[in-house]
């Protein structure tokens, strides 16, 4: 890592922070729309944890700061899981690889945010609808010895937003999710299935 006066490292900062505000200012959360939704708030989680949570929580609070941390609230929000298009990925046959994105976003948005908010009544049941989600899922998607319903594609996909949360949530409160068959055994199919 590059030391935290670095002019590179504090340009590529500022840059991200540029780039978030502009995302947070532009648009906002589709609730028909839960897919792309659900990966605009996975970069506004992984960016805010990257660009902004660099400020002790007593610190003056920047209006661009708090313009991200308030959409990703809107996720967050309990009535917004009302939403059909998010509450239905619990239930076949709306389990699939772009639930797992929604599953896993919640759960991230939701760790992400811990000590930047009071609001852990929104945060705890953003957790707890996007951990269901994601059991569901991988309840759904992917057999236990690893194969994937959806094929090498969209398993990979869902993959790719579950990892970071896996991980986000052993750090959290020690919850392993590596350790289910499911995920171990997929890394070793997806190599029998595109290896010649």
């Amino acid at each position: 890592l590059l030391p935290e006066t670095d002019p590179i490292r504090l340009t590529y900062q500022q840059k991200c922070k540029d780039g978030l505000t502009a995302l947070a200012t532009a648009n906002g959360p589709v609730d028909t729309d839960a897919h792309n939704s659900g990966i605009r708030l996975y970069v506004l989680s992984i960016g805010f944890d990257l660009c902004f949570d660099t400020l002790a929580d007593a610190a003056p609070v920047p209006s661009d700061r708090q313009a991200i941390i308030d959409e990703i609230l809107t996720y967050l929000n309990p009535s917004n899981q009302s939403w059909w298009d998010w509450r239905s990925r619990l239930n076949p046959p709306y389990t699939s690889n772009g639930s797992t994105l929604v599953g896993s976003t919640q759960g991230l948005g939701s760790i992400v945010l811990r000590g930047e908010t009071t609001n852990t009544v929104t945060l705890d049941s953003a957790l707890d609808f996007g951990h269901r989600i994601v059991e569901a899922n991988l309840n759904s998607i992917f057999d236990n010895d690893g194969g994937a319903n959806e094929g090498e594609l969209y398993g990979s996909f869902a993959m790719r937003f579950l990892v970071p949360y896996a991980e986000a949530r052993q750090r959290y409160d020690g919850l392993d999710l590596s350790a289910r068959p499911e995920m171990q055994n997929y890394v070793r199919w997806l190599a029998y299935v595109v290896l010649p």
